[in-house]
């Protein structure tokens, strides 16, 4: 079909649609057929008792491209307006015709009524409202997209496009990459640090630590592509300096182009606890995988950050623009920059510096 958004053409016709009838005193029962139908939209995942799905700005045709930043895949909750149209797309919904006037005045008399008559509708707002609602649904678990290959927990790589079960992330490449052998050898993984090291040569480490600052960003990397993989807590890396203009921003930048292909997205680190909480749970809802603090001019730690760098899985945080705290799927990696960075107390211990 022309002008058809390519995330839904997945073969099914209108005629092919399975039918939904819509009984105004049984909304129950309709949302019972849909909850069970949501399934034929695969563009449709579960994720943190939410119904989402993974968005991402699109080319204006096939000969442009999108802007690179604006491209990146995002989890996004789904809303009741998006709901209603892609129920509308993938489910044949009818309601029973109202009589004419002549019939309701047939049928008063006596007269036998009329044989029902189904017609296309609309899913009413209360139906949506109460599928939305349920906080479950059959649908497959999303744990995060990735625009680069990832560790499975068995030291497998996902390197097919779309939805792998093992792990609950989708993999949506956004170039070609060369396949990785399924059994590398020690050889293979010393060639491979070589080249990670490479990547920061130039920048100005302590030469009395040897390679072991030198190794702190390619540890980042290497805990990016395996954060599918851990089931557990994954330490911060916190990039430092004494003087400005040392490369700190440009390190976190290599981190992140090496691990997911773009260049990190920054973010100033917030004033207090609760900006923290409120910045953590907006990255924990849009699934993100990188998160850079940049240019930190406080003690960096407190209550708020160690949760989240100790989740292994989930974490409670506020909502920005809600008066309610929700359990968040969390599985970013988080790195930071500044110079003379103090480092609180209990925060010490979770860093890699």
């Amino acid at each position: 079909m022309m002008g058809q958004h390519p995330a839904f053409d997945d073969g099914i016709s209108s005629d092919d649609r399975p039918e939904v009838r819509l009984v105004s005193a049984k909304p129950h029962q309709a949302i019972d057929e849909l909850a069970d139908l949501l399934h034929l939209d695969k563009t449709l995942y579960v994720r943190g008792k939410e119904l989402v799905t993974i968005v991402g700005a699109l080319a204006p045709d096939e000969d442009e491209r999108a802007p690179a930043a604006e491209a990146t895949p995002v989890i996004v909750p789904i809303e009741s307006a998006t709901l209603t149209e892609r129920l509308a797309r993938h489910v044949r919904l009818t309601r029973k015709k109202p009589l004419t006037k002549g019939q309701q005045m047939l049928v008063a008399s006596g007269g036998r009524p009329p044989a029902d008559e189904w017609v296309p509708a609309l899913p009413p707002p209360l139906v949506v409202a109460g599928l939305l609602a349920r906080k479950q649904w059959p649908l497959r678990h999303l744990a995060g997209v990735s625009e680069t290959p990832v560790l499975r927990p068995d030291g497998s790589v996902l390197q097919t496009p779309g939805y792998d079960s093992v792990t609950g992330y989708v993999y949506r490449p956004s170039c070609d990459y060369p396949l990785i052998p399924e059994s590398p050898s020690r050889d293979d993984a010393r060639a491979a640090l070589e080249e990670l090291k490479d990547v920061f040569v130039d920048f100005p480490y302590k030469t009395d630590k040897g390679d072991a600052d030198r190794m702190v960003p390619i540890a980042a990397i290497l805990t990016v592509l395996a954060r599918s993989a851990i089931s557990g807590a994954c330490p911060a890396f916190l990039f430092d300096a004494t003087t400005r203009g040392s490369g700190k921003t440009l390190q976190a930048d290599a981190v992140s182009a090496v691990s997911l292909g773009r260049s990190a997205a920054r973010k100033s680190y917030p004033p207090d606890e609760e900006e923290i909480g409120k910045t953590l749970a907006a990255y924990a809802i849009a699934g993100a995988r990188l998160i850079l603090f940049d240019n930190v001019t406080r003690e960096f730690g407190g209550g708020e950050l160690d949760q989240a760098i100790t989740a292994r899985d989930y974490v409670e945080l506020r909502v920005l623009g809600r008066n309610e705290v929700k359990r968040l799927p969390w599985s970013a990696i988080i790195m930071a920059s500044g110079n003379d960075i103090t480092i609180g107390a209990d925060t010490r211990g979770r860093v890699l510096v």
